[in-house]
């Protein structure tokens, strides 16, 4: 039995982003969807109403989510770490420290969610333009550097959920979605990294991560001969089975049950031979039907 919490409405910036158009429209479901979950971490409801005041570890949590909830992410990772320096097993910390690590990559829900509309409203239902605009500014544009340092976080983030498991515990189904948004938004920077290397980039040379923007540096299929290493791969492999495992669990939650057909068609495009080892010209291949499209 599959249960999804169903949170009030807040504003904390949770991880979400969509890739190309192979996604197209159930991927802006997966990613709303998505979203509204995972702001529970930071909604206005005080499960620990009463003890923020002391120096509990229950107290030191409800900090934490409240300096999420604040975008005060500093202040919760260093509120969260003190409380793993004491039980570093603690799934609902390591829960937590993954949202904040979130933070700081820059997703924010209610950007998403505005972005999400406005391209539904033009047809551009999933489409990459999505990424730049969450992740970039309003244009879709992002520096080199800002990618390195998205990267570092989205790590973090990845590396703290992943912890649960290395202690022996499982994921909920909340954390195995959130694990699969940051999965793709993980996809989403490393493809930037990936294009920065190819052009030679500078850390405060910028591009503008649109299908527009991608299309004025290809034109065709791209060389990536070299500017990928066996790290990226190995991370987009790991994270093409998150995103699976997330779209899994919303099936089962009936959320949407076209959700796995569209993802099957996005892993095909971008993993044709379908061995989740994820080869740099399968990389080229798929960036060139973006720019294509």
């Amino acid at each position: 039995m599959h249960t999804v919490s169903h949170p009030l409405s807040c504003h904390t910036p949770q991880p979400a982003v969509s890739l190309g158009s192979a996604l197209c429209g159930r991927l802006a479901v997966l990613a709303t969807v998505v979203l509204l979950l995972l702001s529970s971490a930071g909604c206005s409801g005080n499960v620990f109403e009463g003890v923020s005041n002391d120096d509990s570890d229950d107290a030191k949590l409800e900090q934490a989510r409240m300096a999420i909830d604040d975008a005060d992410y500093d202040q919760a990772v260093e509120l969260l770490n003190d409380l793993l320096d004491g039980d570093p097993t603690d799934p609902q910390a390591l829960a937590y420290l993954s949202h904040a690590y979130a933070g700081m990559a820059g997703m924010d829900t209610l950007d998403l969610l505005t972005i999400i509309d406005e391209l539904d409203e033009n047809g551009q239902s999933g489409d990459i333009d999505m990424v730049g605009r969450v992740l970039g500014d309003a244009e879709g544009d992002v520096t080199a550097s800002e990618v390195a340092n998205k990267l570092d976080h989205l790590n973090d983030a990845i590396d703290s959920l992943e912890q649960i498991e290395a202690n022996g515990g499982s994921l909920s189904d909340d954390e195995t979605v959130q694990r699969g948004v940051l999965g793709v938004a993980r996809i989403a920077m490393l493809l930037a990294d990936i294009v920065f290397t190819d052009q030679g980039a500078g850390a405060d040379d910028s591009i503008r991560l649109t299908e527009e923007g991608l299309t004025a540096l290809y034109s065709d299929t791209p060389d990536f001969d070299g500017d990928v290493d066996a790290g990226q791969l190995a991370y987009l492999a790991e994270d093409i089975l998150s995103v699976q495992a997330a779209v899994q669990v919303l099936e089962e939650i009936g959320s949407d049950n076209d959700l796995s057909e569209d993802f099957d068609e996005f892993e095909e495009d971008l993993n044709p031979d379908g061995n989740s080892i994820i080869s740099t010209e399968e990389l080229e291949a798929y960036v060139g039907s973006l720019t294509n499209t």
